[in-house]
């Protein structure tokens, strides 16, 4: 093992990159859409597919459960997971979100829904998710009611998000906040 990756780090970074390139192909399938297909129907698709990989009991879920581990207890590979898989997906999911806001892709508001939408699903892949679950196995039927239940929070978020009119980077949430 020395000898081919020099050390442990080297490695699990091996891995990690293998395990990134397999997530590629299974972010490509959640971010695919029909044409003509509506934003909030796309969103759908890519919430529902992506939590079925990750709540799934194949290749896939091994996968999320390891970035769920590096989540959770970072390694010095993490940078390789924020770069090479969390940010090129945040940046597809930041862009229906954009799209169903309204808001720009730069907006902070964007991110932060992004990041609240990645944490509904992710929050959903430990161990405790899986002791709330009777027989602790997500059935197709459990992951498509955790799913929908994930949309219509996360699309209702989004609507709130969107007719709130304040930006934390404006004059006008500056003020407000101001005055608490």
């Amino acid at each position: 093992m020395n000898y081919y990756f020099r050390d442990k780090l080297v490695l699990y970074q091996e891995v990690l990159t293998r395990i990134i390139e397999c997530m590629h192909e299974g972010s490509k399938t959640a971010h695919e859409g029909s044409p003509g297909v509506s934003a909030e129907e796309r969103f759908s698709h890519y919430v529902r597919t992506f939590m079925g990989q990750v709540l799934s009991n194949g290749r896939a879920c091994r996968a999320g459960k390891l970035m769920a581990r590096e989540m959770a207890d970072p390694s010095p590979a993490f940078d390789l997971i924020i770069e090479k898989a969390i940010r090129p997906n945040s940046v597809q999911v930041a862009t229906l979100v954009s799209e169903l806001t309204g808001l720009p892709p730069a907006d902070p508001r964007v991110g932060i829904c992004v990041g609240c939408i990645q944490s509904q699903i992710t929050g959903l892949t430990g161990p405790v998710a899986e002791r709330m679950v009777p027989g602790r196995h997500f059935t197709s039927d459990i992951i498509d009611f955790v799913a929908d239940q994930v949309i219509q929070f996360s699309l209702a978020g989004m609507r709130a998000v969107a007719q709130q009119g304040k930006s934390p980077c404006s004059k006008n949430f500056q003020k407000s906040s101001e005055k608490s």
